[in-house]
């Protein structure tokens, strides 16, 4: 990797397969001294298959070592291969010559996984060098890929990176965003006739493959790396990411995901013939320290946060009907949370701690606020407005979550808030038809995703994402294009199945402890307002008051009609 700073159960199914059928690598580790050499041997290449073949050795390079990869072998039906080196976690250099080495602008590439372009037209053995960056031992991956003479030349047209010829990408990454550029490739030359790069355009796909959740290992890392070396490996394992409306083809931008590995690779395509471009990896956080990067929860005030989190959700789950002032309340924290979140990441100038601060603050705002409208109106139409724009909010958040790749109409910021404003619309409405069934749909899942939403944090899934991928949608600049797509794997199945079993739990629970009651407790004026019926004495006044919500003189029959 290139470092600058700056669904569902298919997904899972496929995922373990490709990891489970990836290219089997040698368990003969090759010990790299300074001045010493790998050597690859292409003497096993298939002359009957015409598509591109890789050769793998694992290798371990000792600190400051400057060493020569050699392939030999080379059969004549290769036109070029792509020498490739991947570091784990930690960079290295590749260059032509010993002395490009040495940082020679132009002729050497640095990064985790990198690799060189040669044409082997006419010989049976070529040499590339690189060099350990660190002072101390690393483990690599040495890939060759042979390629035929009709094949496209990955980043043969290259404009703005360092070499001429550069068949890698270069990786960016922040809190918010992984973003993949690679440069076009060219096509097969005609003898030596090279063909002009603006008159021959070509075909390029980029694809995407992820890593388990939380796994870390060099097995794993490097194991994934040789599944995705050729075009056919790239296609078998990895998911096909469409170009944006907006920019350069060759960029690809998605929504990061620290903690959970993805592999990223792209295809040239020249008619039926292609090639790969050098596959590069990115886990979304600093590896020199997965603790403070890689977790979420890196403060105490957040994992305080995160434990009471759990508690209430499970308390609005089972109660949040019953206990209906209070339920309201914590909707209009959520609601009024989630606004504030957004503002204090806007901002910018806040820490997490500070923005969790502005986010339980506007939140308090909000719930006060709905609290008084709801006792001056004496009425529970807030009570609806509040349930339906959170839970339309919510829904559309989980839409935004799960919508599949290729769905480019998402990227224009104008069908973005139609589509937004259509879910809350929706929600209102259908609250303002089934008032009570709609609070308790409202309390039992959020109460339930706000349960899990604590399990999340602290295991490393996904669920998470649902709430931070709309923030980052509404904060970070030129977030419409990046791909939301998310990893579902083994802890997000587990959660899924908690989460549906928390809802129909709480659904039952509070339609069974809310059957006999008013579906709406009467708000303080309405108490406090005395008829001509009232009582004189002052308890029995007291006891009136509260009889109609306590003890109702009707009972639902059905979910059609109330008998009086």
């Amino acid at each position: 990797m290139i470092r600058y700073r700056s669904g569902n159960f298919f997904a899972l199914f496929f995922t373990f397969l490709a990891l489970s059928t990836a290219s089997e690598l040698s368990t003969t580790i090759l010990q790299v001294p300074d001045g010493g050499t790998a050597n690859i041997s292409l003497s096993t290449y298939n002359k009957t298959q015409n598509v591109d073949q890789a050769f793998t050795q694992l290798i371990n390079i000792n600190d400051s070592a400057n060493f020569a990869i050699t392939v030999n072998d080379i059969p004549t039906e290769v036109s070029f291969v792509i020498i490739q080196l991947h570091a784990y976690m930690h960079n290295a250099s590749m260059s032509y010559n010993k002395t490009s080495i040495k940082r020679t602008p132009g002729n050497f590439v640095i990064g985790t996984n990198i690799g060189l372009y040669v044409d082997t037209t006419g010989v049976a053995d070529t040499v590339v060098y690189a060099s350990n960056e660190n002072n101390f031992e690393i483990a690599g991956l040495v890939a060759v890929v042979a390629y035929r003479y009709d094949a496209p030349s990955p980043g043969g047209c290259n404009m703005e990176f360092d070499i001429k010829r550069s068949p890698f990408q270069k990786l960016f990454y922040n809190h918010a965003t992984v973003t993949v550029d690679a440069q076009p490739a060219a096509v097969p030359n005609i003898g030596n006739f090279e063909l002009p790069c603006e008159k021959y355009p070509l075909q390029h796909d980029a694809y995407r493959m992820y890593l388990p959740e939380e796994d870390f290992s060099n097995e794993t890392y490097f194991s994934a790396i040789a599944n995705m070396l050729t075009v056919r490996d790239i296609e078998r394992n990895a998911d096909f990411i469409p170009a944006s409306i907006y920019g350069s083809p060759m960029r690809r931008v998605f929504s990061v995901y620290p903690g959970t590995g993805s592999i990223h690779g792209m295809v040239a395509r020249f008619g039926s013939q292609s090639a790969a471009y050098v596959p590069i990896v990115t886990y979304g956080c600093d590896s020199s320290s997965w603790s403070n990067s890689c977790s979420m929860l890196t403060t105490t005030f957040s994992k305080v946060l995160c434990a009471l989190t759990f508690f209430i959700g499970l308390f609005v789950t089972m109660r949040g009907q019953y206990y209906f002032k209070t339920s309201m309340f914590l909707m209009g924290l959520l609601f009024g949370g989630f606004i504030g979140y957004i503002l204090g990441n806007f901002i910018g100038t806040f820490d997490i701690t500070g923005v969790l601060v502005s986010a339980l603050v506007i939140g308090t705002m909000s719930s006060l606020l709905w609290f008084v409208l709801w006792s001056c109106l004496s009425s529970p139409i807030p009570s609806l407005m509040l349930s339906g724009l959170t839970l339309g909010t919510f829904f559309f958040c989980l839409f935004y979550f799960t919508i599949p790749v290729g769905l480019l109409y998402l990227e224009v910021n104008a069908y973005f808030c139609l589509i937004f404003a259509s879910f809350l619309i929706v929600s209102i409405l259908i609250f303002s038809l089934i008032p009570l069934a709609g609070n308790i749909i409202c309390f039992t899942t959020l109460g339930a995703y706000a349960t899990i939403l604590s399990i999340d944090y602290y295991c490393g899934a996904s669920f998470k994402y649902i709430l931070l991928n709309a923030i980052r949608r509404a904060t970070v600049s030129n977030f419409n294009v990046a791909i939301i797509q998310p990893p579902y794997q083994d802890k997000d199945v587990l959660l899924t199945v908690f989460w549906s079993f928390l809802v129909i739990l709480g659904l039952y629970k509070q339609c069974a402890t809310n059957w006999n009651r008013a579906p709406f407790p009467p708000s303080s004026p309405i108490l406090v307002r005395d008829t001509e019926n009232a009582p004189l004495l002052g308890g029995q006044r007291y006891r009136s008051r509260y009889r109609s919500f306590n003890n109702p003189r009707f009972r639902y029959e059905n979910s059609s009609e109330l008998r009086f």
